[in-house]
């Protein structure tokens, strides 16, 4: 059990903090450009002109866009650790009597856990931004239920939190286990002098088809 724990530590050791720091720069660009927007429809109200919704703030901030910048990112540094590119990873996979297979779940639990970390992450942000844009709006352009309205209205907010759909939930956990098991194979495949072409399509699967409207 312990060389299973080693492993895991492992990958943690060489990717999570570069891992952390880039769902940190996610987040940051996310806050610093929707609150920069809501203060110019803020300015906009005061001057009695119209004032954007939520969703149409998320689509301007642009949120999608940093969010698939930072899940590429997060991606490749999945996918490094346990490849010859990564020399001190391999070496010391190396030295530990485990198996091929059982690094690769080891890895696949691990790409798992940071994907799921990143889900949350997001899913966070986005929803404490729009509890902000409901708090520094006047009563008047907001409801009750603007927040609940927007994850259903925004192609983004409800592909992170499908709320009753059913179907995108089901799609989402499909994506977290696939894109897990492919980013993992990808070294797995490179310390077997193979291609890893199965992370790359997924990674493009999901950037494509990520986004969808209510079913």
């Amino acid at each position: 059990m312990r060389k299973y724990a080693s492993v895991f530590g492992l990958f943690a050791k060489s990717s999570f903090i570069k891992i952390l720091l880039a769902i940190t720069a996610m987040a940051a660009a996310q806050i610093w450009i929707f609150t920069s927007l809501a203060s110019k429809e803020l300015t906009a109200y005061n001057m009695k002109l119209s004032v954007a919704n939520i969703e149409t703030l998320i689509d301007r901030a642009p949120m999608g866009w940093i969010f698939g910048i930072a899940f590429v990112l997060i991606s490749v540094l999945l996918c490094i650790p346990g490849t010859s590119f990564s020399s001190k990873t391999g070496y010391t996979l190396d030295r530990l009597s485990i198996s091929s297979r059982s690094v690769f779940f080891c890895q696949a639990i691990y790409n798992l856990c940071i994907l799921f970390i990143l889900w949350v992450a997001e899913v966070a942000v986005c929803f404490g931004l729009c509890l902000y844009y409901t708090e520094v709006m006047p009563a008047e352009v907001i409801g009750n239920q603007s927040v609940f309205l927007a994850f259903y209205r925004n192609k983004l907010l409800h592909s992170l939190l499908p709320l009753s759909d059913v179907w995108v939930w089901i799609r989402n956990a499909f994506l977290l286990i696939a894109l897990s098991i492919a980013t993992a194979e990808y070294p797995y495949k490179q310390r077997h002098k193979k291609a890893g072409i199965s992370a790359i399509a997924m990674v493009i699967f999901t950037l494509v088809f990520f986004k969808t409207d209510i079913v």
